[in-house]
C-alpha cells in the first residue's frame, strides 16, 4: 500500500470538491478504500526508536484524518442543501448511505410541505360574552331600544416571526441552501459576506464554510 499515493488521491478529491458547487462523483470503491486506509493508519503501532519517524506517522495520519472526515462534512452539507431545495442529485455520483441520506431528508421535506399548506380543520366558533350580550335592551318612558354594543378585539393572538440574523464571511465555496425564513441565499463564493438567519449561519459556521463576522 502506498500512502503517499493514496494520501495525494484524497487531496485532491478533497480539493476539487470543495471547489465544485455540485457534488463530484465518488465510487463505493473509493470511499471503502479511503476507509480502510484511515483505519490502518489509526491502527499503527508507534513503538519505534526513531523519534523523527514517529512524529511523521502522527503528522500524517492527523492530515489524512482531517481531509477524510472534512471531505464528507463538505458532501454532506451539499447533500442536506440540494434536499431542501428539492434539487435533482445524480443518484450515480453518490455513495450507498448518502443516497438514503439524500431520499429520506427529499421525503421528509416534501412531507412536511404538504403539511405546511393542508388546511386546517374547521373548528366551531364559540360566542364570546361579548357578543353574546352585543344587544342590550334599555327601557325608557316604557319603549324597549335596542343598543348595539360591538365586541372588544384583541391582538393577544397576532403571530410574529421574529429571525434573528448574522452576518458571516464565506471562506469556501457552497451552494445555495433556503433559510429558515423561507429566503433563498447563495451560491456562496469564498469572500462573499452575508446577512443570514442564525439557525443556518451558525450549520455554516460549524461545518467551516463561513466565519462569523463581529460588529463593533
Amino acid at each position: 500500500m502506498n500512502f503517499k499515493k493514496d494520501y495525494e488521491d484524497l487531496y485532491n478529491q478533497w480539493k476539487n470538491e470543495i471547489e465544485q458547487v455540485n457534488l463530484i462523483d465518488l465510487a463505493e470503491e473509493t470511499f471503502l478504500r479511503y476507509q480502510e486506509i484511515k483505519s490502518k493508519i489509526n491502527d499503527f503501532n508507534l513503538n519505534d526508536n526513531d523519534p523523527i519517524k514517529i512524529r511523521l506517522i502522527k503528522e500524517f495520519r492527523k492530515n489524512f484524518n482531517y481531509l477524510f472526515d472534512d471531505f464528507l462534512h463538505v458532501r454532506k452539507i451539499k447533500i442536506i442543501n440540494s434536499a431542501m431545495n428539492l434539487e435533482e442529485i445524480n443518484l450515480n455520483h453518490l455513495i450507498e448511505h448518502e443516497k438514503k441520506f439524500y431520499q429520506n431528508l427529499v421525503g421528509s421535506f416534501k412531507t412536511y410541505d404538504k403539511i405546511n399548506i393542508a388546511p386546517l380543520p374547521e373548528r366551531p366558533i364559540e360566542k364570546s360574552i361579548s357578543e353574546e350580550s352585543s344587544t342590550l335592551s334599555l327601557e325608557k318612558d316604557n319603549l324597549e331600544v335596542p343598543v348595539k354594543i360591538e365586541p372588544i378585539k384583541s391582538d393577544s393572538f397576532q403571530e410574529e416571526t421574529d429571525y434573528q440574523y448574522t452576518l458571516i464571511r464565506m471562506v469556501k465555496n457552497s451552494p445555495p441552501l433556503v433559510g429558515v425564513d423561507m429566503k433563498n441565499y447563495g451560491p456562496f463564493e469564498k469572500e462573499d459576506v452575508i446577512n443570514m438567519p442564525y439557525k443556518n449561519a451558525i450549520i455554516l459556521i460549524n461545518e467551516k464554510f463561513a466565519e462569523k463576522i463581529d460588529l463593533p
